[in-house]
């Protein structure tokens, strides 16, 4: 497969934003903490989209946000994620090829259903998140597109959740992301390009260890970088 150039490659959590208007009241009704995040099973997200008002729906994710708002600046991305092959995974596919970002993890044909947010909005703007990761908890290893990896300049990782986790805490065949971490460390490539870490995530330490050398075992990196120059742009 060849890829062209790419500035970012994101790796994350295929979520549908579903957002709605509702009343303080809704939210006490239903259990659901103003203001917060909890994460759901699927009868509970199908519970409350059957009772939530009208909705917008969009799609989100931490990661797919990311690359879409570097596409909106002109840049060059990729997203890898998973959603399934139901309407909200078309709806996540169709929004995020239509940001300009490329995405081309096949769709998961059992399993869970795609992933979703439901946002309730009260009217003192108080958003209060009900997610249902559901098929982004399949990606897998063998998901990840290598040449996009390797074409990217920057690789960021979204909070190290879900089927995330297991590509990070194993070495993914291939020369591509290095699958090295502890369970507080961030991710670290053995082919040297930049790892851009989710620092929302509880799952990272305060201060992570970096360079990767220094969190690494020396098994998975290459025995010397590549080399470079100090030079500035200007340097005759």
């Amino acid at each position: 497969m060849t890829v062209p150039p790419l500035d970012a490659v994101c790796i994350g959590n295929a979520l549908v934003d579903i957002l709605a208007k509702t009343e303080d009241s809704f939210l006490e009704s239903h259990d659901i903490p103003k203001g917060g995040m909890v994460l759901i099973d699927q009868p509970r997200a199908t519970l409350l989209y059957d009772a939530m008002g009208p909705a917008v729906e969009v799609s989100g994710g931490s990661a797919g946000n990311t690359a879409a708002g570097i596409a909106s600046l002109g840049g060059r991305a990729a997203f890898l994620g998973k959603v399934r092959d139901d309407q909200l995974g078309a709806i996540f596919t169709h929004d995020i090829r239509a940001a300009g970002v490329a995405f081309d993890v096949p769709h998961a044909t059992s399993g869970p259903a795609t992933g979703r947010s439901m946002i309730l909005v009260t009217p003192d703007a108080a958003r209060s998140m009900n997610t249902f990761l559901g098929a982004a908890v399949d990606f897998a290893p063998e998901d990840i597109i290598e040449a996009q990896v390797e074409a990217a300049q920057v690789t960021y990782m979204e909070r190290a959740a879900s089927g995330v986790t297991r590509i990070i805490e194993r070495p993914v065949a291939g020369p591509l992301v290095a699958g090295w971490v502890s369970k507080v460390t961030p991710v670290a490539r053995i082919s040297w390009v930049k790892i851009a870490p989710s620092w929302s995530s509880r799952t990272l330490p305060k201060k992570a260890a970096w360079p990767p050398s220094e969190a690494m075992p020396a098994a998975v990196l290459p025995a010397e970088p590549p080399e470079t120059s100090t030079a500035g742009p200007m340097a005759s």
